[in-house]
C-alpha cells in the first residue's frame, strides 16, 4: 500500500512506474512459486518461513534505503521481494494444513483470509497518512526492522513456532511431566 506513495514521492513516478513495479514484483513472486513447487522448501518448514520471511525484511530495509535516482535498484527489490514471499505464504500455508484438522481447516483458513484482509485495510487507513508525515522511505526501513525482528523472535524466542508443524504436543507426555 506504500508503494504508491513511493513511486510518486519519492520516485517522482507515475502510473508507468507503478505498472512496472508491479510487473517486475509479479515475474519475481512466478519464479519463487516455480521454485517452490520445484525445491520444496527445507526440511523443516518453518524454516523455509523464516527465511522467507529474513530476506523480505532485508529487502524492505533496502528499500527504505534507494535513493531518488535510483528507481532501476527499486525495480530489482521488487523483483527479488517475488521469490521470499513465495517462500513465507506458499510454506505457511502448507504447515497450516499439516497442523490443522481437516474439519476445521475451512474455518481456519477463512478467518485468516479475514483478518488478512481487515489488517490490510487497517494498514492502509494507518500508515498511509502516517507515511505522507514520515515518508514511506521511513515505514519501509521500519516495516523491515519489523519482519526481521518477528523472524527472530519465532525463530529464537518462541519454542512453540519451531515445533508447531510436529503438532500439538501429546498430552499423556506433558500430564506426566
Amino acid at each position: 500500500s506504500l508503494i504508491p506513495l513511493m513511486v510518486k514521492d519519492h520516485f517522482g513516478g507515475g502510473a508507468a512506474e507503478w505498472g512496472w513495479f508491479g510487473v517486475a514484483r509479479n515475474i519475481g513472486t512466478l519464479i519463487g512459486g516455480v521454485v517452490m513447487a520445484r525445491w520444496g522448501g527445507f526440511r523443516r518448514r518453518i524454516a523455509t518461513m523464516l527465511t522467507g520471511l529474513t530476506i523480505l525484511g532485508v529487502v524492505n530495509v533496502a528499500r527504505g534505503l534507494v535513493p531518488s535516482n535510483a528507481y532501476w535498484l527499486f525495480l530489482v527489490l521488487a523483483f527479488v521481494s517475488g521469490p521470499p514471499a513465495a517462500m513465507f505464504f506458499a510454506t505457511l500455508k502448507a504447515v497450516l494444513q499439516s497442523v490443522v484438522p481437516p474439519e476445521m481447516q475451512g474455518r481456519v483458513f477463512s478467518s485468516q483470509n479475514s483478518l488478512t484482509w481487515a489488517m490490510g485495510m487497517l494498514g492502509l487507513a494507518a500508515l498511509v497518512p502516517l507515511g505522507d508525515v514520515i515518508g514511506p522511505r521511513t515505514l519501509f526501513l521500519l516495516s523491515g526492522v519489523v519482519f526481521l525482528l518477528v523472524a527472530l523472535t519465532w525463530a529464537f524466542i518462541v519454542p512453540s513456532t519451531r515445533t508447531m508443524e510436529d503438532g500439538p504436543p501429546d498430552r499423556a507426555s506433558t500430564a506426566q511431566r
